[in-house]
């Protein structure tokens, strides 16, 4: 059976945060992996409000995208 949006996938929030830290500060995942993790996230959030977007949502994948620009 398919899972509504929004629904997430099973993870706890602890672990989504930890997965958030790990993807967008470690330094050896690639900035492929970065920027196809915040292009979910975004997807994500769309889908579960409705395609409004939330300011802290947007400054977070900002921020991530501003990391992976700069090449922290």
């Amino acid at each position: 059976m398919r899972k509504e949006a929004g629904q997430g996938n099973g993870r706890s929030m602890d672990q989504m945060n930890d997965m958030r830290i790990i993807l967008t500060h470690h330094r050896k995942i690639s900035d492929s992996h970065r920027l196809r993790y915040l292009g979910a996230r975004l997807l994500a959030a769309l889908q579960k409000n409705k395609n409004k977007l939330s300011v802290p949502l947007l400054k977070e994948c900002e921020r991530g995208a501003g990391r992976i620009l700069r090449h922290d």
